[in-house]
């Protein structure tokens, strides 16, 4: 099972924000889904409209208390499910981290790793695991954006961003060390910043 390292998931996020127009921070995820075809629902309404129980559906069929993504693999079609008894920026996070585990193709590169109920495999969460929560910071809170913008500090990544405060603390980390030396490709998030109206010599705070 091979590893994206973070340089490869950083692309992935830039050209998935080029492609579907995102220009601004804090953008909302559920028409991002709704234009990819991918359904969002709380695990609520999931339940009842297929008269499941909450906690079963949680612990045994997503087993997740945050929720996951479902592929139906008959229809190719994938369903984020998630607990709406989260705090808001813990649904933004599941949301966005279950896009990532789309987004990089988990279910179609490990077929072997997704169960009958068309969520991934526990026993390969490590790897998925770490991948889609990479994708995930990157999404909601692209790196070069906020170098360019001057958003460092923990406070103001989670307040401009909407990530929860460990992620936030995590970025900001990566900014001051590992974002600095990575391998990056300069067009893609020169492509990106002009979409912002981010230019480099005009830093805001």
């Amino acid at each position: 099972m091979m590893k994206l390292s973070p340089c490869n998931i950083y692309q992935e996020v830039l050209e998935f924000l080029l492609r579907q127009e995102i220009s601004g921070l804090n953008f909302p995820l559920e028409p991002l889904c709704a234009r990819n075809g991918w359904a969002v629902l709380p695990v609520q309404e999931f339940c009842r409209k297929r008269g499941f129980d909450v906690a079963f559906m949680l612990e045994r069929v997503l087993m997740s208390n945050y929720g996951a993504a479902i592929h139906f693999r008959d229809r190719d079609k994938y369903c984020i499910v998630y607990n709406d008894a989260l705090e808001k920026s813990e649904i933004r996070w599941t949301i966005a981290h279950e896009i990532g585990h789309i987004v990089l193709r988990h279910f179609e590169r490990y077929p072997d790793a997704v169960s009958s109920s068309g969520v991934l495999r526990e026993s390969q969460y490590g790897l998925f695991e770490s991948e889609a929560n990479l994708f995930a910071r990157f999404l909601l809170a692209p790196p070069v954006i906020l170098a360019e913008s001057g958003i460092i500090r923990i406070s103001d990544i989670a307040e401009r961003t909407g990530l929860p405060h460990e992620e936030a603390r995590r970025m900001s980390l990566f900014l001051k060390g590992s974002f600095l030396y990575m391998e990056r490709d300069e067009i893609l998030e020169r492509q990106l910043m002009e979409r912002f109206q981010i230019h480099p010599d005009s830093r805001v705070g």
